[in-house]
């Protein structure tokens, strides 16, 4: 679940929604959230700062915190993405997901796990965002700065939840950067 779904599911259900985002973040994001009807509160320089911010509202009791790595109805959410895929190509052998925080990987992981399909489940994440890579390599969350201003993968680290699921079901994951003779080929993690 993305910042712009919560807001337009609070709509739906007619309820509001604060969205608590970092100083960095891409100013035409704010607005969308903001013409959506999203609550925007600009707080900390980075997304583990906002975060700590938007748990603090919800320990205040003004707000549910919710961080889609580490809740298990969002998480099944995402699942149903390969779910369908599966569905409509049962002959699928590989998804590539791509990673933010890694709930849409761990989803897809889950859902080739519960069908049972032998099919290769490869997460790929901006180098400029490796705190999920990182802490799937270590086998505990890692917080790695992120120097993207893209929204999706603009993550410093997993959910706790979605790192257990890839400790226990990931084979593969890349990490990719921008090709430039400098950086030459993609880094390719605990394959």
């Amino acid at each position: 679940m993305t910042q712009t779904d919560g807001v337009i599911s609070a709509e739906r259900y007619a309820t509001s929604a604060t969205v608590v985002v970092p100083s960095r973040t891409e100013p035409l994001k704010e607005a969308a959230l903001r013409e959506l009807g999203g609550n925007v509160l600009v707080r900390g320089r980075n997304i583990t700062e906002a975060c700590a911010v938007a748990v603090e509202l919800a320990r205040q009791g003004n707000f549910t915190y919710l961080e889609d790595g580490d809740d298990s109805w969002l998480m099944a959410g995402a699942s149903t993405a390969l779910w369908e895929m599966l569905e409509l190509e049962p002959e699928l052998d590989a998804v590539i997901v791509p990673v933010g925080g890694g709930n849409l990987l761990a989803g897809a992981l889950l859902a080739a796990a519960a069908l049972r399909r032998n099919v290769a489940v490869v997460g790929v994440q901006s180098a400029a965002a490796p705190g999920v890579t990182e802490s799937w390599i270590s086998g505990k969350i890692v917080v790695k700065e992120c120097t993207t201003l893209a929204s999706g993968p603009a993550t410093e680290r997993p959910g706790a939840l979605a790192l257990a699921v890839m400790n226990a079901l990931l084979e593969r994951m890349k990490r990719r950067a921008r090709r430039t003779a400098k950086s030459g080929r993609d880094q390719v993690a605990r394959s």
